[in-house]
């Protein structure tokens, strides 16, 4: 699974809800989501976490386990999760 702009912009939403959003309130949606409870518990962690993925691309597992988690997050806020909803506009 190769890092796409989508999914790095997916993963980005992500760090950018859990960094910008209230930690009670994120730790409420996150228990719906299907995370680690370690995650559900910090998502200043998870944040970081995320970053800290995607600043090596060339790590195929660890990317797609970030991606996967980011969904994870946008989808227990009722955000939007799927790559296509970040994917660059084609001028």
């Amino acid at each position: 699974m190769a890092p796409t702009p989508a999914r790095q912009a997916t993963i980005a939403a992500a760090i950018e809800h859990l960094r910008t959003t209230p930690p009670a309130l994120v730790r409420r949606q996150l228990l719906d989501a299907s995370l680690h409870a370690h995650w559900q518990r910090n998502p200043a962690a998870l944040a970081d976490y995320l970053a800290r993925s995607t600043a090596a691309p060339h790590d195929f597992a660890r990317f797609f386990g970030a991606w996967k988690g980011a969904q994870r997050v946008l989808l227990a806020a009722g955000l939007p999760w799927h790559p296509d909803d970040y994917a660059p506009e084609e001028t």
